[in-house]
């Protein structure tokens, strides 16, 4: 058996030393990160070190090596990219669609702060869109709003087959949630899908 050296030793009482530090936290922050740590019986203490520790032994370094945000997806969305490697465009197209339709209507009430149908509006796809551009690292997204129209162009590093995969995977979201609502006071259908290599470009127009 291998004896534990003092410097192992001194290292691993400091690892499991405990500091205090004070941070400042956005009310609206805490009142949210308290309903999810309800949910998931978890304490303040124990997300914040799991979130460091993560953040520390691998986002970091994942930032260091790509010199970018790291990408943070679903395992879902993930075993959609591995699927479509090396399949026909077409076939991608319509999994990828049959997916967004699948898991759409759930995604969409996960991200929709007022949790009921009765407030919903096409604002509920352009801030999930949004905030999947915030946080994951998938794609760089612009937003043009015109009178009877949103055109949303999402900038990325990747080729024509990601861009057909994002857009008729969010084809498949936004019908999965709004063509079942006859509550809306204005009605919007995907009418274009744009791929290119580096980018994709959604419009969206009134009925």
């Amino acid at each position: 058996m291998t004896k534990e050296t003092n410097f192992e030793r001194n290292s691993n009482k400091m690892d499991n030393m405990t500091v205090i530090k004070a941070v400042r936290i956005p009310k609206g922050v805490v009142d949210k990160l308290d309903e999810i740590l309800y949910k998931k019986n978890k304490r303040f203490n124990q997300v914040i070190n799991e979130f460091l520790e993560n953040y520390i032994n691998y986002l970091s370094k994942i930032e260091d090596i790509s010199r970018d945000r790291p990408i943070i997806i679903s395992s879902r969305f993930f075993g959609l990219l591995v699927e479509s490697l090396g399949q026909d465009i077409e076939k991608i197209k319509e999994r990828a669609y049959s997916l967004g339709k699948e898991w759409g209507k759930e995604y969409l009430f996960t991200w929709n702060e007022s949790k009921t149908i009765e407030r919903a509006s096409i604002s509920i796809f352009i801030n999930f869109l949004r905030t999947i551009s915030k946080y994951s690292g998938l794609y760089k997204l612009d937003i043009i709003k015109k009178e009877k129209e949103y055109i949303c162009i999402f900038d990325h590093n990747y080729s024509v087959t990601y861009s057909i995969i994002l857009g008729y995977y969010y084809k498949g979201i936004f019908e999965s949630f709004y063509d079942k609502l006859d509550n809306l006071a204005d009605k919007y259908e995907i009418t274009d899908i744009i791929a290119n290599n580096n980018s994709l470009i959604i419009k969206l127009a009134k009925k």
